[in-house]
């Protein structure tokens, strides 16, 4: 709050303050450096810890990146840096600087009761980052340094799991149809060593444009496989699947009045918010275990498949559990722990 820049617009932050710069800095608005994920963040602290303050601040910070971005054909996207670099695109749609990553921020608005953002309210600007997304052309790489990554930070992974929280939250056909695309997109761009996959991305203004495999949760195989592994067990369980939540987005999901605190807190009877939480009551299980559990059930039957086999639907098991299992290689060792975390 305390580095909070009054703006005739609403409020700003920058994802580094003015004070530890000897000249202007490029801003970068989205969710995981700059204003977009700080208001989010206060969003949810005023929620839980019953501070208007906090939610008001939050509020002005939307009011103020709204008019940083396109609002054109029913979406909204802001840029990726303010000004923008050269030799990148003006606006991408990933978790991190795009308008997946961005459209957290509303859910954590509405979860904050915030009525209005711009005469519109926080979940209509949910949908418009959504459809900026989804009409965006990705995953197809279009060119060079459009959609070169599938990671769960960058690239098609993050994405998917924005989608599929959509989905099992508010049930709109669509939002499924285009996780499921893009899971299908995963396994078709994996790559097969063996029993095991990984993914590899590219960086083309590098010297070296394909990268090596990473292993980790936000731009490696650990994240990619677990996306794999609950796409797998919603079409199976449909949206009564248990969600798995995280700390970057579990106000996203069904019940986001169960939020990680109140689950740590859990006595067995009762939430510390005083009511009943299904989301608690249940055994909460991570993705690890499902995980697990997939080599037996990735040929068996499901009550809720959609448009492609059964068979079609084991390859996702399939490839997340050779990624998460993959050996020491060029990309150091694959850690089965780390999937579900």
């Amino acid at each position: 709050m305390a580095d909070r820049e009054e703006v005739p617009t609403g409020v700003n932050w920058h994802w580094v303050p003015h004070r530890f710069h000897a000249e202007p800095a490029r801003e970068m608005p989205n969710f995981s450096h700059g204003l977009a994920g700080i208001a989010a963040t206060l969003a949810l602290a005023g929620s839980e810890l019953d501070r208007p303050d906090l939610t008001g601040a939050a509020a002005l910070g939307a009011e103020h990146l709204v008019t940083l971005g396109r609002t054109d054909g029913g979406g909204f996207v802001v840029p990726r840096t303010i000004p923008s670099r050269p030799g990148q695109d003006v606006y991408t749609y990933n978790w991190c600087h795009g308008s997946a990553g961005t459209s957290l921020l509303f859910l954590a608005l509405d979860l904050a009761g915030v009525e209005d953002v711009a005469g519109e309210p926080p979940l209509a600007w949910h949908r418009r980052c959504l459809h900026s997304a989804r009409t965006s052309g990705l995953p197809a790489r279009g060119h060079p340094g459009f959609w070169d990554n599938d990671g769960r930070c960058c690239g098609t992974t993050g994405v998917g799991e924005v989608f599929l929280d959509s989905w099992q939250r508010f049930g709109r056909t669509g939002d499924l149809e285009f996780a499921v695309h893009l899971a299908d997109t995963l396994v078709e761009r994996a790559v097969q060593d063996g029993p095991h996959a990984y993914w590899r991305f590219i960086e083309h203004l590098a010297p070296e444009p394909l990268l090596p495999p990473g292993v980790g949760w936000m731009q490696g195989a650990a994240g990619t496989a677990a996306f794999l592994f609950r796409i797998r067990r919603v079409l199976r369980d449909g949206r009564d699947a248990t969600p798995v939540t995280r700390m970057d987005s579990w106000w996203a999901l069904p019940t986001p009045s169960c939020s990680p605190w109140s689950r740590v807190a859990w006595s067995g009877r009762r939430s510390v918010t005083g009511r009943p939480c299904c989301a608690c009551t249940q055994a909460v299980t991570s993705e690890r275990w499902h995980a697990s559990g997939a080599r037996a059930r990735r040929t068996g039957a499901g009550s809720r498949e959609t448009t492609r086999s059964r068979r079609d639907r084991s390859l996702w098991s399939g490839f997340a559990v050779g990624a998460v299992t993959m050996p020491e290689s060029d990309g150091g060792r694959w850690c089965g722990s780390q999937a579900g975390r």
